[in-house]
């Protein structure tokens, strides 16, 4: 019983990093192309 729980917990865990490294990957893109812009509008 409590190893399905595990497993469950496991899936949803993995799920969340997966989504907080991509939205960390479009902050950093995100970042990034407002300072090339910047760089370019002096």
């Amino acid at each position: 019983m409590s190893n399905i729980g595990y497993e469950w917990f496991n899936q949803g865990f993995i799920l969340e990093v997966r989504k907080m490294a991509v939205m960390i990957q479009l902050l950093q893109s995100i970042i990034w192309a407002y300072l090339y812009i910047n760089s370019f509008s002096k």
